[in-house]
């Protein structure tokens, strides 16, 4: 949806972290965005790679970004808590 990223392309500090992100592996850490805009922000800034993974400190808010993404035309799958059991245990092999 073009309608929520190109207001963002005008924005010199957007622009930057896009610039940044492209640059180096690994996390990055952005802060100043509320909880409203957030979603809104990774579904930007993720527009240049085909698959995200978004992890969250809570179900609640999983299950949250994960409507926001299927209301922004996005194809995204929810993976309750339960199941990170598994993915600990593999990363461990």
């Amino acid at each position: 949806m073009d309608t929520f990223y190109e207001p963002l392309l005008e924005l010199e500090a957007f622009g930057q972290i896009r610039e940044q992100l492209k640059k180096e592996e690994g996390l990055q850490l952005i802060t100043g965005c509320v909880d409203s805009q957030k979603t809104h922000l990774m579904y930007s800034l993720g527009r240049d790679w085909p698959v995200k993974l978004i992890l969250t400190y809570n179900e609640l808010k999983a299950k949250e970004i994960y409507e926001e993404y299927e209301a922004l035309g996005e194809d995204a799958y929810y993976y309750p808590a339960r199941i990170s059991c598994s993915f600990r245990q593999i990363f461990r092999k």
